[in-house]
């Protein structure tokens, strides 16, 4: 399996050390760990950057536009042909499975 990582920092912060960081400022160098400490394997993409957007191009997969009902709910099949998410910096990169980890935020003063 094939993990690349987008993100805006080099790091992790653990969010629940952030307030003890703040009380023992030398906690506070073990709140963040940098994302090639637990990403070792070397087929780990790392980007330090932002996305710019996701892009998925589908086409139904049934000619006749049949849909199937699932406990009340209609589902359409379709056929993605093209996954991918573009950077900031414009380059575009494939997937096949996409998750979204949206991170947290701060209101000061709590920001480290």
């Amino acid at each position: 399996m094939h993990v690349t990582l987008i993100t805006d920092s080099d790091f992790f912060e653990f969010t629940p050390s952030v307030p003890r960081s703040l009380v023992d400022p030398h906690k506070g160098v073990n709140v963040r760990v940098r994302h090639r400490v637990y990403l070792r394997n070397p087929k780990t993409k790392i980007y330090t950057t932002r996305m710019e957007s996701i892009q998925v191009t589908a086409t139904k997969k049934d000619k006749h536009n049949a849909a199937f009902v699932y406990e009340t709910h209609v589902y359409w099949t379709f056929q993605t042909t093209r996954k991918c998410v573009t950077l900031t910096t414009g380059k575009e990169i494939p997937y096949d499975i996409l998750v979204l980890a949206t991170g947290s935020s701060y209101s000061l003063p709590f920001k480290v």
